[in-house]
Protein backbone atom coordinates (compact mmCIF):
# COMPACT_ATOMS: atom_id res chain seq x y z
CA UNK A 1 0.00 0.00 0.00
CA UNK A 2 1.39 3.38 -0.95
CA UNK A 3 -0.66 5.32 1.57
CA UNK A 4 -1.59 3.72 4.79
CA UNK A 5 0.97 5.19 7.18
CA UNK A 6 3.97 3.06 6.21
CA UNK A 7 -2.44 2.70 1.58
CA UNK A 8 -22.80 15.43 -20.93
CA UNK A 9 -26.15 19.89 -25.56
CA UNK A 10 -28.61 22.55 -25.86
CA UNK A 11 -31.65 20.85 -27.29
CA UNK A 12 -30.74 17.44 -25.95
CA UNK A 13 -33.83 15.22 -26.19
CA UNK A 14 -34.49 12.95 -23.26
CA UNK A 15 -36.25 9.72 -24.16
CA UNK A 16 -37.81 8.03 -21.17
CA UNK A 17 -38.01 4.26 -21.33
CA UNK A 18 -41.75 3.83 -21.31
CA UNK A 19 -42.21 6.58 -23.88
CA UNK A 20 -39.53 5.04 -26.03
CA UNK A 21 -41.57 1.88 -26.17
CA UNK A 22 -44.58 3.91 -27.24
CA UNK A 23 -42.56 5.59 -29.98
CA UNK A 24 -42.62 9.17 -28.75
CA UNK A 25 -40.94 11.40 -26.21
CA UNK A 26 -42.57 14.75 -25.57
CA UNK A 27 -43.04 15.43 -29.27
CA UNK A 28 -39.52 14.42 -30.23
CA UNK A 29 -39.24 11.28 -32.31
CA UNK A 30 -37.24 8.52 -30.75
CA UNK A 31 -33.55 8.51 -31.41
CA UNK A 32 -32.63 6.24 -34.29
CA UNK A 33 -36.23 5.53 -35.30
CA UNK A 34 -37.50 5.71 -38.87
CA UNK A 35 -40.57 7.97 -39.06
CA UNK A 36 -42.15 5.91 -41.82
CA UNK A 37 -42.85 2.77 -39.86
CA UNK A 38 -42.11 3.74 -36.27
CA UNK A 39 -39.12 1.41 -36.02
CA UNK A 40 -35.40 1.67 -36.46
CA UNK A 41 -34.25 2.01 -40.04
CA UNK A 42 -32.22 -1.01 -41.09
CA UNK A 43 -31.05 0.41 -44.42
CA UNK A 44 -27.28 0.96 -44.50
CA UNK A 45 -26.60 4.71 -44.57
CA UNK A 46 -23.08 4.52 -45.95
CA UNK A 47 -21.02 2.30 -48.15
CA UNK A 48 -18.71 0.41 -45.90
CA UNK A 49 -21.30 0.26 -43.10
CA UNK A 50 -22.18 -2.87 -41.17
CA UNK A 51 -24.00 -4.18 -44.26
CA UNK A 52 -26.10 -7.25 -44.88
CA UNK A 53 -27.67 -8.86 -41.84
CA UNK A 54 -27.42 -5.83 -39.59
CA UNK A 55 -30.39 -4.30 -37.82
CA UNK A 56 -31.28 -0.85 -36.59
CA UNK A 57 -28.44 1.49 -35.62
CA UNK A 58 -25.86 -1.21 -36.12
CA UNK A 59 -26.35 -0.68 -39.86
CA UNK A 60 -25.02 2.84 -39.42
CA UNK A 61 -21.62 1.81 -38.14
CA UNK A 62 -19.03 2.82 -40.75
CA UNK A 63 -15.67 1.32 -41.61
CA UNK A 64 -13.11 4.12 -41.84
CA UNK A 65 -9.91 4.27 -43.89
CA UNK A 66 -6.58 3.75 -42.21
CA UNK A 67 -6.44 4.40 -38.48
CA UNK A 68 -9.44 6.73 -38.46
CA UNK A 69 -12.31 5.91 -36.11
CA UNK A 70 -15.78 7.22 -35.44
CA UNK A 71 -15.81 8.08 -31.77
CA UNK A 72 -17.91 10.02 -29.29
CA UNK A 73 -16.11 11.38 -26.27
CA UNK A 74 -17.14 13.40 -23.27
CA UNK A 75 -17.37 13.51 -19.50
CA UNK A 76 -20.17 12.25 -17.27
CA UNK A 77 -21.00 14.54 -14.35
CA UNK A 78 -23.15 14.26 -11.26
CA UNK A 79 -26.73 15.65 -11.48
CA UNK A 80 -25.47 19.08 -10.41
CA UNK A 81 -23.03 19.13 -13.32
CA UNK A 82 -20.13 19.85 -10.96
CA UNK A 83 -18.13 16.71 -10.27
CA UNK A 84 -17.14 14.06 -12.81
CA UNK A 85 -18.14 10.52 -11.97
CA UNK A 86 -16.11 7.32 -12.09
CA UNK A 87 -17.28 3.92 -13.36
CA UNK A 88 -20.39 5.14 -15.23
CA UNK A 89 -21.48 2.95 -18.14
CA UNK A 90 -21.92 4.83 -21.42
CA UNK A 91 -23.43 3.00 -24.39
CA UNK A 92 -25.39 3.22 -27.64
CA UNK A 93 -28.55 1.08 -27.53
CA UNK A 94 -29.86 -0.73 -30.60
CA UNK A 95 -33.41 -1.10 -29.23
CA UNK A 96 -35.71 0.83 -26.88
CA UNK A 97 -34.80 0.66 -23.21
CA UNK A 98 -36.96 -1.43 -20.90
CA UNK A 99 -38.24 0.15 -17.68
CA UNK A 100 -36.15 -0.69 -14.62
CA UNK A 101 -37.48 -2.52 -11.60
CA UNK A 102 -37.68 -0.50 -8.41
CA UNK A 103 -36.69 -1.97 -5.10
CA UNK A 104 -34.19 -4.44 -3.73
CA UNK A 105 -33.10 -6.60 -6.65
CA UNK A 106 -30.00 -8.55 -7.51
CA UNK A 107 -27.97 -6.28 -9.78
CA UNK A 108 -24.46 -7.63 -10.10
CA UNK A 109 -21.96 -6.16 -12.50
CA UNK A 110 -21.92 -8.11 -15.75
CA UNK A 111 -25.70 -8.26 -16.01
CA UNK A 112 -27.06 -7.71 -19.51
CA UNK A 113 -27.86 -4.07 -20.15
CA UNK A 114 -31.23 -3.00 -21.54
CA UNK A 115 -31.47 -1.83 -25.14
CA UNK A 116 -29.07 -4.32 -26.76
CA UNK A 117 -26.00 -2.03 -26.64
CA UNK A 118 -23.74 -2.13 -29.67
CA UNK A 119 -20.86 -0.04 -28.27
CA UNK A 120 -20.05 0.67 -24.62
CA UNK A 121 -17.42 2.28 -22.41
CA UNK A 122 -16.75 3.12 -18.76
CA UNK A 123 -15.76 6.51 -17.40
CA UNK A 124 -12.33 6.89 -15.81
CA UNK A 125 -11.44 8.82 -12.67
CA UNK A 126 -11.80 12.07 -14.65
CA UNK A 127 -15.34 11.01 -15.64
CA UNK A 128 -14.08 10.80 -19.23
CA UNK A 129 -15.14 8.18 -21.77
CA UNK A 130 -14.55 7.35 -25.43
CA UNK A 131 -17.09 5.32 -27.41
CA UNK A 132 -15.61 3.72 -30.52
CA UNK A 133 -17.29 2.63 -33.76
CA UNK A 134 -20.37 4.73 -33.00
CA UNK A 135 -23.23 4.69 -35.54
CA UNK A 136 -23.09 7.76 -37.76
CA UNK A 137 -25.75 10.18 -38.91
CA UNK A 138 -28.52 12.03 -37.15
CA UNK A 139 -30.31 11.24 -33.90
CA UNK A 140 -27.90 8.84 -32.26
CA UNK A 141 -28.95 7.83 -28.73
CA UNK A 142 -26.38 7.53 -25.95
CA UNK A 143 -27.22 6.16 -22.51
CA UNK A 144 -25.34 7.01 -19.32
CA UNK A 145 -25.99 4.64 -16.43
CA UNK A 146 -24.67 3.77 -13.00
CA UNK A 147 -26.85 1.37 -11.10
CA UNK A 148 -30.42 2.61 -11.49
CA UNK A 149 -29.34 6.12 -12.41
CA UNK A 150 -30.04 6.17 -16.16
CA UNK A 151 -30.43 8.93 -18.73
CA UNK A 152 -30.75 8.69 -22.51
CA UNK A 153 -29.38 11.56 -24.60
CA UNK A 154 -30.10 12.15 -28.29
CA UNK A 155 -27.00 13.38 -30.13
CA UNK A 156 -28.19 15.52 -33.07
CA UNK A 157 -25.55 14.10 -35.43
CA UNK A 158 -22.46 11.93 -35.28
CA UNK A 159 -19.91 12.57 -38.02
CA UNK A 160 -18.04 9.64 -39.51
CA UNK A 161 -14.39 8.81 -39.03
CA UNK A 162 -13.56 11.49 -36.47
CA UNK A 163 -13.95 12.20 -32.81
CA UNK A 164 -17.26 13.80 -31.91
CA UNK A 165 -16.31 15.51 -28.66
CA UNK A 166 -18.69 17.13 -26.17
CA UNK A 167 -17.38 19.49 -23.49
CA UNK A 168 -20.60 20.95 -22.07
CA UNK A 169 -21.03 19.59 -18.53
CA UNK A 170 -24.79 19.33 -19.06
CA UNK A 171 -24.57 16.97 -22.01
CA UNK A 172 -23.84 13.71 -20.22
CA UNK A 173 -24.70 14.49 -16.58
CA UNK A 174 -26.97 12.19 -14.62
CA UNK A 175 -30.67 13.10 -14.27
CA UNK A 176 -31.72 15.62 -11.62
CA UNK A 177 -35.33 14.47 -11.65
CA UNK A 178 -37.64 11.84 -13.11
CA UNK A 179 -38.41 14.13 -16.07
CA UNK A 180 -34.81 13.80 -17.23
CA UNK A 181 -34.34 10.10 -16.74
CA UNK A 182 -34.49 7.32 -14.19
CA UNK A 183 -33.22 7.37 -10.62
CA UNK A 184 -33.00 4.90 -7.76
CA UNK A 185 -35.69 5.06 -5.07
CA UNK A 186 -33.97 6.24 -1.89
CA UNK A 187 -35.25 6.18 1.69
CA UNK A 188 -33.38 8.65 3.89
CA UNK A 189 -33.82 8.77 7.64
CA UNK A 190 -32.91 12.21 8.95
CA UNK A 191 -30.96 12.92 12.10
CA UNK A 192 -28.56 15.38 13.69
CA UNK A 193 -26.38 15.27 10.55
CA UNK A 194 -28.21 16.82 7.52
CA UNK A 195 -27.45 14.02 5.04
CA UNK A 196 -30.41 15.21 2.92
CA UNK A 197 -28.37 18.35 2.12
CA UNK A 198 -25.64 16.18 0.59
CA UNK A 199 -28.10 14.66 -1.90
CA UNK A 200 -29.41 18.13 -2.68
CA UNK A 201 -25.89 19.41 -3.35
CA UNK A 202 -25.03 16.58 -5.71
CA UNK A 203 -27.93 17.91 -7.81
CA UNK A 204 -31.17 16.09 -6.97
CA UNK A 205 -34.09 18.49 -7.48
CA UNK A 206 -36.05 19.60 -4.43
CA UNK A 207 -39.27 18.23 -5.88
CA UNK A 208 -37.82 14.74 -5.64
CA UNK A 209 -37.68 14.97 -1.84
CA UNK A 210 -41.06 13.84 -0.53
CA UNK A 211 -42.63 11.88 2.30
CA UNK A 212 -42.83 8.10 2.10
CA UNK A 213 -46.17 8.16 0.31
CA UNK A 214 -45.06 10.82 -2.19
CA UNK A 215 -44.00 10.45 -5.81
CA UNK A 216 -40.43 11.70 -5.35
CA UNK A 217 -37.35 9.54 -5.55
CA UNK A 218 -35.96 10.53 -2.15
CA UNK A 219 -38.36 9.77 0.68
CA UNK A 220 -37.56 11.48 3.98
CA UNK A 221 -38.35 9.65 7.22
CA UNK A 222 -37.86 11.35 10.57
CA UNK A 223 -35.08 9.99 12.73
CA UNK A 224 -34.10 11.30 16.15
CA UNK A 225 -33.27 15.00 15.89
CA UNK A 226 -34.01 15.11 12.18
CA UNK A 227 -36.24 17.23 10.01
CA UNK A 228 -38.34 16.17 7.05
CA UNK A 229 -41.09 17.31 4.73
CA UNK A 230 -44.83 17.60 5.37
CA UNK A 231 -46.13 14.08 5.95
CA UNK A 232 -42.77 12.56 6.87
CA UNK A 233 -43.34 9.60 9.17
CA UNK A 234 -41.14 7.93 11.76
CA UNK A 235 -38.00 6.18 10.56
CA UNK A 236 -38.38 3.78 13.47
CA UNK A 237 -41.72 2.53 12.16
CA UNK A 238 -40.31 2.37 8.64
CA UNK A 239 -37.33 0.23 9.61
CA UNK A 240 -39.54 -2.50 11.05
CA UNK A 241 -41.60 -2.85 7.84
CA UNK A 242 -39.69 -5.28 5.62
CA UNK A 243 -42.24 -4.98 2.79
CA UNK A 244 -41.82 -1.21 2.74
CA UNK A 245 -38.04 -1.43 2.98
CA UNK A 246 -37.98 -3.76 -0.02
CA UNK A 247 -39.59 -1.08 -2.20
CA UNK A 248 -36.40 0.96 -2.03
CA UNK A 249 -33.10 0.61 -3.84
CA UNK A 250 -31.02 2.48 -1.26
CA UNK A 251 -31.56 3.19 2.43
CA UNK A 252 -29.51 6.04 3.93
CA UNK A 253 -29.44 6.56 7.68
CA UNK A 254 -28.05 9.88 8.88
CA UNK A 255 -26.25 10.04 12.22
CA UNK A 256 -28.58 10.68 15.20
CA UNK A 257 -25.86 11.62 17.70
CA UNK A 258 -26.67 8.59 19.86
CA UNK A 259 -26.88 4.85 19.12
CA UNK A 260 -30.64 4.56 19.63
CA UNK A 261 -32.14 1.07 19.57
CA UNK A 262 -33.77 0.54 16.18
CA UNK A 263 -36.89 -1.23 17.39
CA UNK A 264 -38.27 -4.79 17.43
CA UNK A 265 -37.94 -6.50 14.08
CA UNK A 266 -35.93 -3.68 12.49
CA UNK A 267 -32.61 -5.51 12.53
CA UNK A 268 -33.88 -8.65 10.82
CA UNK A 269 -35.95 -6.61 8.33
CA UNK A 270 -32.86 -4.64 7.32
CA UNK A 271 -30.79 -7.80 7.04
CA UNK A 272 -33.37 -9.38 4.73
CA UNK A 273 -33.45 -6.16 2.67
CA UNK A 274 -29.70 -6.35 2.25
CA UNK A 275 -29.55 -10.04 1.45
CA UNK A 276 -31.98 -9.72 -1.46
CA UNK A 277 -30.10 -6.85 -3.10
CA UNK A 278 -30.76 -3.69 -1.08
CA UNK A 279 -28.13 -1.05 -0.43
CA UNK A 280 -27.51 0.34 3.05
CA UNK A 281 -25.59 3.49 4.05
CA UNK A 282 -25.11 4.01 7.76
CA UNK A 283 -23.43 7.07 9.27
CA UNK A 284 -21.62 7.08 12.63
CA UNK A 285 -24.00 5.90 15.39
CA UNK A 286 -25.78 3.66 12.93
CA UNK A 287 -23.00 1.19 13.64
CA UNK A 288 -25.48 -0.37 16.05
CA UNK A 289 -27.32 -1.95 13.13
CA UNK A 290 -24.37 -4.30 13.19
CA UNK A 291 -23.60 -4.49 16.89
CA UNK A 292 -26.89 -4.46 18.88
CA UNK A 293 -28.26 -7.82 17.79
CA UNK A 294 -26.12 -10.83 16.90
CA UNK A 295 -26.19 -11.48 13.17
CA UNK A 296 -24.08 -12.25 10.16
CA UNK A 297 -22.97 -8.62 9.66
CA UNK A 298 -21.30 -8.67 13.08
CA UNK A 299 -18.54 -10.65 11.42
CA UNK A 300 -17.78 -8.03 8.75
CA UNK A 301 -15.40 -5.98 10.91
CA UNK A 302 -14.14 -5.65 14.46
CA UNK A 303 -16.53 -3.06 15.84
CA UNK A 304 -15.17 -0.69 18.48
CA UNK A 305 -18.16 1.61 19.14
CA UNK A 306 -17.78 4.84 21.03
CA UNK A 307 -14.42 5.79 19.58
CA UNK A 308 -13.02 9.30 19.79
CA UNK A 309 -12.24 11.50 16.78
CA UNK A 310 -9.15 10.35 14.97
CA UNK A 311 -6.26 12.74 14.73
CA UNK A 312 -5.27 11.99 11.14
CA UNK A 313 -3.74 12.22 8.69
CA UNK A 314 -6.19 9.97 6.87
CA UNK A 315 -5.01 7.74 4.07
CA UNK A 316 -6.82 6.00 1.21
CA UNK A 317 -6.11 2.32 0.67
CA UNK A 318 -5.04 2.20 -2.97
CA UNK A 319 -4.14 -1.49 -3.05
CA UNK A 320 -7.45 -2.49 -4.67
CA UNK A 321 -8.77 -1.12 -8.01
CA UNK A 322 -11.62 1.04 -6.76
CA UNK A 323 -9.51 2.28 -3.87
CA UNK A 324 -6.87 3.52 -6.29
CA UNK A 325 -9.60 5.13 -8.40
CA UNK A 326 -10.98 6.82 -5.26
CA UNK A 327 -7.56 8.27 -4.41
CA UNK A 328 -7.16 9.61 -7.96
CA UNK A 329 -10.71 11.00 -8.06
CA UNK A 330 -10.22 12.94 -4.84
CA UNK A 331 -7.32 14.80 -6.48
CA UNK A 332 -9.23 15.32 -9.75
CA UNK A 333 -12.15 16.94 -7.90
CA UNK A 334 -9.98 19.05 -5.63
CA UNK A 335 -11.00 17.17 -2.50
CA UNK A 336 -7.37 16.33 -1.87
CA UNK A 337 -4.13 18.08 -2.76
CA UNK A 338 -2.10 14.96 -2.06
CA UNK A 339 -2.69 11.63 -3.73
CA UNK A 340 -3.77 9.02 -1.23
CA UNK A 341 -4.82 11.41 1.51
CA UNK A 342 -8.19 12.91 2.38
CA UNK A 343 -8.91 15.61 4.98
CA UNK A 344 -11.59 14.55 7.46
CA UNK A 345 -13.34 16.45 10.24
CA UNK A 346 -13.72 14.24 13.30
CA UNK A 347 -14.03 10.71 12.03
CA UNK A 348 -14.73 8.63 15.17
CA UNK A 349 -12.91 5.34 15.43
CA UNK A 350 -15.88 2.94 15.62
CA UNK A 351 -14.14 0.22 13.63
CA UNK A 352 -10.94 -1.36 14.82
CA UNK A 353 -10.11 -3.25 11.65
CA UNK A 354 -11.72 -5.16 8.82
CA UNK A 355 -12.05 -8.81 9.66
CA UNK A 356 -11.05 -11.86 7.64
CA UNK A 357 -11.39 -9.82 4.44
CA UNK A 358 -15.20 -9.94 4.71
CA UNK A 359 -15.19 -6.14 4.52
CA UNK A 360 -13.06 -3.58 2.73
CA UNK A 361 -11.61 -0.54 4.44
CA UNK A 362 -11.28 2.50 2.19
CA UNK A 363 -9.98 5.29 4.47
CA UNK A 364 -7.67 4.76 7.42
CA UNK A 365 -6.46 6.87 10.29
CA UNK A 366 -2.69 7.02 10.04
CA UNK A 367 -1.68 6.58 13.67
CA UNK A 368 -4.14 3.80 14.55
CA UNK A 369 -4.74 2.16 11.16
CA UNK A 370 -8.47 2.13 12.03
CA UNK A 371 -10.78 2.47 9.03
CA UNK A 372 -13.25 5.37 8.85
CA UNK A 373 -15.16 3.93 5.92
CA UNK A 374 -15.87 0.25 5.24
CA UNK A 375 -17.99 -1.67 2.76
CA UNK A 376 -19.12 -5.27 2.42
CA UNK A 377 -21.37 -7.23 0.09
CA UNK A 378 -24.25 -9.37 1.32
CA UNK A 379 -25.14 -12.00 2.23
CA UNK A 380 -21.90 -12.06 4.18
CA UNK A 381 -22.24 -15.83 4.55
CA UNK A 382 -22.28 -16.52 0.79
CA UNK A 383 -19.32 -18.70 -0.13
CA UNK A 384 -19.42 -17.59 -3.78
CA UNK A 385 -19.16 -13.81 -4.42
CA UNK A 386 -21.53 -14.32 -7.38
CA UNK A 387 -24.27 -15.00 -4.82
CA UNK A 388 -23.87 -11.60 -3.17
CA UNK A 389 -26.43 -9.06 -4.41
CA UNK A 390 -26.63 -6.47 -1.64
CA UNK A 391 -24.14 -3.97 -0.31
CA UNK A 392 -23.70 -2.17 2.99
CA UNK A 393 -21.37 0.66 3.87
CA UNK A 394 -20.57 2.26 7.18
CA UNK A 395 -19.02 5.73 7.33
CA UNK A 396 -17.64 7.59 10.33
CA UNK A 397 -17.87 10.69 8.13
CA UNK A 398 -20.36 13.53 8.56
CA UNK A 399 -22.00 16.16 6.36
CA UNK A 400 -22.29 18.83 9.02
CA UNK A 401 -19.00 20.32 10.10
CA UNK A 402 -18.30 23.11 12.55
CA UNK A 403 -18.86 26.49 10.92
CA UNK A 404 -19.89 24.89 7.64
CA UNK A 405 -23.46 26.25 7.53
CA UNK A 406 -25.88 23.37 6.98
CA UNK A 407 -28.18 22.54 9.91
CA UNK A 408 -30.17 19.50 10.97
CA UNK A 409 -33.65 19.26 12.48
CA UNK A 410 -35.32 21.79 10.17
CA UNK A 411 -38.02 21.19 7.54
CA UNK A 412 -36.35 20.39 4.22
CA UNK A 413 -34.73 22.31 2.59
CA UNK A 414 -34.52 25.05 5.23
CA UNK A 415 -31.42 23.61 6.84
CA UNK A 416 -29.48 23.38 3.56
CA UNK A 417 -27.60 26.68 3.30
CA UNK A 418 -24.56 25.74 1.21
CA UNK A 419 -24.17 24.72 -2.42
CA UNK A 420 -20.57 23.53 -2.63
CA UNK A 421 -19.33 20.22 -1.34
CA UNK A 422 -16.57 20.12 1.24
CA UNK A 423 -13.70 17.66 0.68
CA UNK A 424 -15.35 15.30 3.16
CA UNK A 425 -18.68 15.55 1.32
CA UNK A 426 -16.94 14.87 -2.00
CA UNK A 427 -15.62 11.66 -0.50
CA UNK A 428 -19.19 10.79 0.52
CA UNK A 429 -20.41 11.57 -3.01
CA UNK A 430 -17.97 9.08 -4.50
CA UNK A 431 -19.12 6.49 -1.98
CA UNK A 432 -22.81 7.18 -2.65
CA UNK A 433 -22.49 6.54 -6.38
CA UNK A 434 -20.32 3.50 -5.76
CA UNK A 435 -23.03 2.17 -3.45
CA UNK A 436 -25.67 2.90 -6.11
CA UNK A 437 -23.72 0.99 -8.73
CA UNK A 438 -23.90 -2.69 -9.63
CA UNK A 439 -22.43 -5.06 -7.06
CA UNK A 440 -18.83 -6.06 -7.68
CA UNK A 441 -16.19 -7.62 -5.51
CA UNK A 442 -14.09 -4.76 -4.17
CA UNK A 443 -10.97 -6.66 -5.15
CA UNK A 444 -11.98 -6.76 -8.83
CA UNK A 445 -11.63 -4.02 -11.42
CA UNK A 446 -14.76 -2.76 -13.23
CA UNK A 447 -15.02 -4.02 -16.81
CA UNK A 448 -16.80 -2.72 -19.89
CA UNK A 449 -20.19 -4.44 -20.34
CA UNK A 450 -20.70 -6.82 -23.22
CA UNK A 451 -22.23 -5.50 -26.42
CA UNK A 452 -24.24 -7.02 -29.26
CA UNK A 453 -22.00 -8.28 -32.04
Amino acid sequence: MKHRAARVATGVAIVASALALAGCARGVRNAGYDDADGGYSSAPAFSGSAGVGCTNLKCRQKTCDGAAKTTVSGTVFDPAGKNPLYNVIVYVPNAPLEPQKTGATCARCGSVLSGQPIVAALTDTHGHFVLENVPVGKDVPVVVQIGKWRRQINLPEVHACRDNSYSDKATFRLPRNRGEGEMPRVALSTGCDPMECLLRKIGIDDKEFTAGDGDGHVHLYRGAGGGGVPGSSSAYDFWTDEAKLSKYDVVINACECKPYARGPGAYSAMQHFLDKGGRFFGSHYHYNWFTDVPGETDDAVDWTPGGQCNLGPNFVDDTFPKGKAFAEWLVVTGASSTYGQVPLSCAPLDVGRTKNKLATGWIFDGPTQAPSYVSFNTPITATDPADQCGRAVFADLHVMQEGHGDAAGLPFPNGCHTADLTPQEKALEFMFFDLSSCVLDDGAAPTVPQTVR
